[in-house]
């Protein structure tokens, strides 16, 4: 199986059901192209494709772009990824910030103590 995944040299990325294209990734270069699904069944791209991508594309073709697969591009929904983005950073800066928190001690006067800063966020 580890042979089969280093073969891949392209990806489908998803369907466009106006236009009857499907849009594939060349996986060393990044380049994206459209080609439209009877060219695809005949073409080179369509032998490097995996399982799930080749009966995905014959699901799309037979049905005459009816059948719903996991590589709608009109179902993405761009806002979603936006907000997982920013949520992740500001997981990364609170992580960046307790690190260097809990590295620096401190002298609590009152109690005679010393601390780390992680000790005032634990609630």
């Amino acid at each position: 199986m580890a042979f089969d995944l280093e073969n891949r040299r392209y990806k489908l990325l998803g369907f466009e059901n106006t236009k009857g294209l499907a849009s594939i990734m060349v996986v060393s270069t990044g380049k994206v192209i459209k080609v439209k699904l009877s060219d695809l069944l005949k073409s080179e791209i369509f032998d490097n494709l995996s399982k799930t991508e080749i009966k995905d594309v014959y699901r799309k073709y037979y049905s005459g772009g009816a059948a719903l697969t996991a590589y709608e591009i009109s179902d993405r929904h761009e806002r979603s990824w936006l907000t997982y983005v920013a949520l992740n950073l500001a997981l990364l800066a609170l992580y960046v910030f307790t690190n260097i928190a809990a590295a620096k001690l401190v002298y609590v006067e009152y109690f005679d103590v010393v601390v780390t800063p992680g000790v005032f966020f634990t609630r």
